[in-house]
C-alpha cells in the first residue's frame, strides 16, 4: 500500500510539470501507452509511427507477477491514451487504481469478444486480435479525428496479414483436432478452440497444483499420449521439470507476450504440431 501510494504522488507531481515539447522545441510525437508487450504490437501496426507507442510491463515480464517501477508511472503522466484488453488481467486492475493524468483517455479492447472461463489471454487469439484491432481504430479515430482514415486503412491490412498467417496455422494444426496440448499456463484456448483443440493445463487460476492435483495432472497427461509439455519463459518451470522427469516427455517454450503478434502465431503453431 505505501508502495502505491508513493506511485500515486510521483504521478501528481509529473503531471502537473509535464510539457508538449522536448529541449529542442520541437514538439513530441502523442504517446500511447499499453498494459502489455503484444498489445503495443497491435496499436503499432494502426498507428504506424505517428506516435510513440510503450508498454508499461517491459518485454520478458509477465503480467502476472510484475510490479511497477517509478519510471512506468512516470509515463502515465505524459500519455495521451492508456490502451487495456479489458478482461481480468491482475495488472490491468492495478492500473485502475492509480490516479491518472486527467488527459489520458483510457481506451479496452474487449468490445464483442466472447471471455472464455475469465480467461484474459484475448489476444493469443487470431479472430480475437481482428476485433481488438478494430476496436482499437474506431477509438483512436474518435480521439485523433484527423488520423482516422489512417487508422482504418492500416486496420484493414492489418487484419489481411493476419488472415494470410491464419491459413499456415490452420495448417500446422489441422491434425490435433479433438486431441490435447500440454501447457503449464492456462493461456493457449483462443487460439487451440478455434481448431478443435483440447488444452491440459497444469496451473490453474494461478496457483500450482497440490500433491493430489499434481497426480491427477500426470494420470491425464500419460493418458493423452502428449509428448511434450508447452510452457511460458516468464514462469518458474520446477512443477513442470517434476512432470517431465515423471513421465519422461520433453519441454518446449512458448511465448504468451510476444512483440511480433503474427510472427508469433505462425511459430507457435509449428511448434504445437509437435505434440504427438
Amino acid at each position: 500500500m505505501r508502495r502505491l501510494i508513493f506511485l500515486m504522488v510521483i504521478l501528481v507531481t509529473i503531471s502537473s510539470c509535464s510539457k508538449s515539447e522536448n529541449n529542442s522545441g520541437v514538439p513530441e510525437k502523442p504517446i500511447i501507452l499499453t498494459s502489455i508487450i503484444p498489445l503495443k504490437d497491435i496499436v503499432l501496426n494502426i498507428t504506424g509511427t505517428d506516435f510513440e507507442v510503450e508498454a508499461l510491463i517491459p518485454a520478458g515480464s509477465s503480467h502476472e507477477t510484475y510490479e511497477p517501477e517509478v519510471q512506468v508511472v512516470k509515463k502515465m503522466a505524459k500519455a495521451k491514451a492508456l490502451i487495456l484488453t479489458g478482461t481480468d488481467l491482475l495488472f490491468e486492475k492495478t492500473i485502475s487504481g492509480w490516479d491518472k493524468s486527467p488527459d489520458i483517455r483510457t481506451i479496452t479492447l474487449e468490445k464483442g469478444i466472447e471471455i472464455f472461463e475469465h480467461n484474459p489471454h484475448i489476444w493469443l487469439g487470431i479472430e480475437e486480435v481482428k476485433k481488438m484491432s478494430m476496436n482499437l481504430a474506431e477509438s483512436l479515430s474518435s480521439l485523433f479525428p484527423e488520423k482516422a482514415n489512417d487508422f482504418m486503412k492500416r486496420q484493414k491490412a492489418f487484419a489481411e496479414k493476419l488472415d494470410s498467417a491464419e491459413i499456415i496455422v490452420s495448417e500446422n494444426l489441422y491434425l490435433l483436432k479433438e486431441q490435447y496440448i500440454v501447457t503449464y499456463h492456462p493461456a493457449w484456448k483462443y487460439l487451440l478452440s478455434r481448431y478443435g483443440i483440447r488444452e491440459i493445463s497444469i496451473e490453474s487460476h494461478g496457483k500450482e497444483p497440490n500433491a493430489g492435483e499434481m497426480l491427477k495432472t500426470i494420470s491425464r497427461i500419460r493418458e493423452s499420449g502428449v509428448k511434450k509439455i508447452f510452457v511460458e519463459p516468464q514462469f518458474d518451470n520446477s512443477v513442470v521439470n517434476t512432470i517431465r522427469n515423471e513421465l519422461k516427455i520433453d519441454i518446449v517454450m512458448v511465448n504468451p507476450l510476444p512483440e511480433n503478434i503474427i510472427a508469433n502465431f505462425i511459430e507457435v503453431s509449428k511448434k504445437f504440431a509437435t505434440a504427438k
